[in-house]
């Protein structure tokens, strides 16, 4: 009756598929996940929303703001521009400069040719090859070079006989040629320099309305006394601005033109204001101003203060054109990862992303169409990012801008809390799961303890007897368990010695690896090997010594014959096949590869020879052997189910059976495989070839040794 209730709450416990331990940490564990999951995802949920509300409310707020600023500044230039064009002194400037180089067309002024000649030396020396590595065009002089001899004077006096250096050319107050021109330079060169310093301008022009010369520039560049209708620059966009303007020329109207790499800027981009001049209603010409890539880049940095508009470090705010070409720097310029932190560069090792950084996402093409909004797309870059788009409101241009951020940094809070949470729960998980562990300790340890031998035991690793000092059920149970335990130690002890007893048996019929492939239980082995030498060796004489000696000793020679012949094929690595009667089969290089298997096998040959010769002077005996050696490719296979062997099949097989009934007594026979590996063939000598219909033609050499001297000697 205790065995049976010992054992019935067992029986029972085997009904579920999970322990009291398991369950109970279950249940604890399940529900406290459930807690922690369920906070952890409300917790989130309102953390996303409001970060994502704030970044939304800080990417409109900085694009709404930039809009603002940038539409501020052009308006404020187009109405600076509109002043200036009305103030007396560019009214003057314009009169004396068209009257002053009007005056130089009519007496056909023009450079000597020394003059001549340094003018086109300047622009090859200094001009072509910085235009030509900016652009990566092939230049020539005469592409750039004024058309006009008036325009080629100018420029030798005004930047190549200019003192100040490159960069600085409107440090030059005037030539000291004595002409109209350089007087009218000297009157008005200075006012004209503050009102570009004094207002932000890069160049200022004035042109007249001919031929569209430009009779006067602040710093000198090269379009400086070049024709906007016929000149180099006719096709740029200052080119174009001014003839809209001489086209509808209305009193204080401002047009604006869209950026492009202006090449008397060294293909720098550019961008052009221009304003007809006028005096009272006569129409004088035209004033133009060249626009600072470097203002509308603060304006939409912050002077490059990303992480104080709160941008981090993938944030940025920039222009793009019509074209889908940035109009603005991009802060990621010389970097290829918008996710890491901007590093700053010298300024002649930045390339300028204007007009040259194309942008061809979603945003753009949305923005261009005139809308607005904020969304998430891949970046310029390839990233991720959230973006706030507009279109800006700039009359000539069409312009959009996009204030974003990356993705991925955006979410570092959103991160930074996951993280928070996850260690929380985690702690909170290890706390819950402690207890759990304690408390299903003190209800199902024993019973745990005994489950996990149990397994240990049926999986069949070795474990220590249960100690228990109980005197309950679970004391009883153990005592049981260690009982059976010694059983079943006792009865895998027989088993490995009669498996080990097996495995003996196994390696007496086949070789190592095959008896391993036997022993595991695979039914059908066969097997094809590449560069084996096949021996085939037939004694003969026994028959003699079976007539005169008694049956055991007739058996004991025989088997001292065979156990000679194995021990050589052991101490040659050769491996014994099958041997019958007077009939023994042996390979070599067969399941263990070498190089030298050929040489090998003949070596082994000459050592059962000289070991028959051995027998024959100690017992007085005349045993002789026929050995037959055979090289190439064999299937090798366990044959039958009852009594198995191990056999080899193939054209080396039969090679090596047709040699060894044509060899001679005491001989070694070898086919043409074998016998092109030797290194010594002197003891060989070539027989007639044997045709077989079979195997065809076969090549062959034999060698009889002085076994008999070598024994003496020995």
């Amino acid at each position: 009756m205790e065995t049976s209730n010992t054992s019935q709450p067992l029986t029972e416990l085997r009904k579920y598929g999970l322990g009291l331990r398991s369950k109970f940490l279950f249940v604890l564990l399940g529900s406290t996940i459930v807690c922690v999951l369920a906070t952890a995802y409300q917790s989130l949920y309102l953390s996303k929303s409001a970060l994502d509300n704030s970044l939304h409310q800080q990417l409109v707020s900085l694009r709404n703001s930039r809009i603002e600023q940038v539409e501020s500044y052009f308006h404020e230039k187009s109405a600076e521009m509109s002043v200036f064009s009305n103030t007396p002194s560019v009214i003057e400037a314009m009169r004396e400069f068209s009257a002053s180089m009007s005056l130089l067309e009519h007496y056909n002024i023009s450079p000597n040719l020394d003059e001549l000649n340094k003018l086109f030396a300047h622009y090859e020396k200094s001009f072509l090859p910085q235009i030509v590595a900016v652009t990566g065009e092939v230049a020539i002089t005469n592409q750039f070079i004024p058309k006009s001899n008036i325009g080629r004077y100018l420029q030798y006096h005004y930047v190549v006989d200019n003192p100040a250096p490159i960069g600085n050319k409107q440090l030059f107050e005037f030539a000291s040629d004595g002409s109209y021109y350089s007087d009218s330079h000297r009157k008005h060169h200075s006012d004209m320099l503050t009102m570009v310093e004094g207002f932000g301008f890069y160049d200022l022009f004035f042109i007249e309305p001919t031929k569209s010369n430009i009779v006067y520039s602040v710093f000198k560049e090269l379009d400086f006394a070049t024709s906007l209708q016929n000149g180099p620059y006719s096709d740029s966009k200052l080119a174009n601005i001014v003839k809209r303007v001489m086209a509808n020329p209305i009193k204080g109207n401002v047009l604006v033109s869209d950026f492009e790499a202006y090449k008397p800027s060294l293909g720098q981009a550019a961008g052009f204001l221009a304003v007809p001049i006028y005096d009272g209603s006569d129409f004088l010409g035209v004033l133009a101003a060249q626009i600072p890539v470097a203002d509308l880049n603060n304006i939409l940095t912050n002077s490059k203060n990303w992480v104080r508009d709160g941008l981090g470090k993938t944030g940025e705010v920039y222009l793009v054109g019509h074209d889908k070409l940035m109009r603005s720097e991009s802060r990621f310029e010389n970097q290829t990862n918008a996710e890491e932190e901007p590093t700053s560069s010298p300024p002649s090792e930045i390339t300028s992303s204007i007009l040259k950084q194309r942008i061809d996402n979603e945003i753009v093409i949305d923005a261009l169409r005139g809308n607005v909004d904020i969304k998430v797309d891949t970046g310029y870059n390839g990233y991720s990012v959230i973006s706030a788009y507009a279109p800006l409101n700039i009359r000539g241009l069409d312009w959009v801008i996009v204030a974003e951020k990356g993705h991925k940094e955006a979410l570092e809070t959103l991160t930074s809390i996951e993280k928070a949470l996850l260690t929380g729960g985690s702690i909170t998980v290890a706390v819950m799961t402690l207890c759990g562990l304690l408390v299903s300790n003190i209800f199902v340890g024993p019973l745990q303890s005994i489950s996990s031998h149990v397994r240990k035991l049926t999986s069949g690793e070795k474990t220590e007897p249960l100690i228990s000092k109980r005197r309950d059920e679970f004391g009883l149970l153990a005592q049981d368990i260690n009982t059976v335990t010694d059983q079943l130690n006792s009865q895998k002890k027989q088993g490995k010695e009669q498996a080990a007893h097996l495995k003996e048996q196994l390696l007496m019929i086949f070789p190592a690896p095959i008896a391993d492939k036997f022993d595991k239980g695979q039914s059908l082995i066969a097997d094809e090997f590449q560069n084996v030498a096949v021996i085939e060796i037939h004694f003969f004489g026994f028959s003699e010594i079976d007539q005169e000696l008694p049956p055991q000793e007739t058996v004991m020679m025989l088997n001292q014959i065979i156990s000679n012949f194995d021990e050589t094929a052991h101490n040659y690595s050769v491996e014994r096949i099958t041997s019958q009667g007077n009939f023994y089969l042996a390979a070599s290089g067969l399941t263990n590869p070498r190089l030298d298997y050929a040489r090998n096998a003949v070596a082994f040959a000459k050592e059962i020879l000289l070991s028959i010769q051995r027998l024959n002077i100690a017992h007085g005996n005349s045993l002789s052997a026929k050995i037959a050696i055979s090289s190439g490719s064999v299937t090798a296979g366990v044959i039958g189910k009852q009594k198995p062997i191990y056999t080899l099949m193939g054209a080396t097989v039969a090679t090596a059976s047709i040699l060894a009934k044509r060899a001679s007594k005491n001989s070694i026979k070898v086919d043409a495989p074998v016998y092109n590996q030797l290194l010594e063939t002197e003891d060989f000598s070539i027989c007639d070839i044997i045709s077989d219909p079979h195997i065809g033609e076969i090549a062959n050499w034999e060698s009889a040794p002085n076994t008999a001297q070598k024994v003496q000697t020995a």
